[in-house]
């Protein structure tokens, strides 16, 4: 996991935890059929969608950062790819979900 901080000390964003949550989202995409179209008007479309769960990148690699020695499992895969799916799930549902609880939940399952 890339945990580059920028110069203003502000953790960047892995480019593998970005494209994990959005191929998340889009597998929850592709198996209902695309956007809903209310969800698509409140979103901006497909990509104001899919950057509305990767806005959550930085704390998941933030959370993943921490539990860096623990990891099991890989966490694009485990981690980020599944968080971008429920979080997919949640918005489509209108489930209002924890990010920071789903995240460390599966983190928690990634450690072993």
């Amino acid at each position: 996991m890339n945990t580059a901080t920028s110069d203003s000390g502000e953790q960047r964003r892995d480019p593998l935890t970005i494209a994990y949550l959005a191929m998340g989202a889009q597998n929850v995409l592709d198996h209902q059929g695309g956007i809903p179209d209310e969800l698509s008007e409140q979103f901006g479309g497909e990509m104001g969608f899919i950057s509305e769960i990767i806005g959550h990148a930085p704390m998941l690699d933030a959370k993943g950062f921490e539990a860096e020695d623990r990891l099991t499992q890989v966490f694009p895969y485990e981690v980020a790819q599944p968080f971008g799916e429920r979080m997919a799930h949640a918005l489509i549902d209108g489930e209002k979900i924890d990010p920071a609880a789903l995240a460390d939940s599966l983190i928690n399952r990634a450690c072993g």
